[in-house]
C-alpha cells in the first residue's frame, strides 16, 4: 500500500505508520507502508489480520450462498 506525501505527515505525526519513500509515477514522493502500529493497544495489526479473516470468509460465502453487500458513508 502507498499514501501521499500529505498523508504520510499527517499519519506520522501520531507515529502510527512506517514507510519508505519513493518516487511516484509524476514525480512526487509517495511513501510504500512497511509498518502500520496501533495507536492502542491491541489495535494494529491484528486488527488487520482480524478484517483480513472477515473479508475471506465474506468472499467465500458468495459461492454458497445469497450474500448482499450494504456500504454506507457518513
Amino acid at each position: 500500500m502507498y499514501v501521499d506525501e500529505e498523508s504520510f505527515q499527517r499519519l506520522d505525526s501520531n507515529g502510527e505508520i512506517i514507510a519508505e519513500p519513493t518516487a511516484g509515477e509524476n514525480g512526487e514522493t509517495i511513501y510504500k507502508l512497511t509498518d502500520i502500529i496501533g495507536s492502542e493497544p491491541d489495535l494494529g495489526v491484528e486488527n488487520l489480520k482480524g478484517s483480513g479473516l472477515i473479508a475471506g470468509e465474506t468472499s467465500s460465502a458468495y459461492n454458497d450462498i445469497f450474500t448482499m453487500t450494504i456500504v454506507m458513508g457518513r
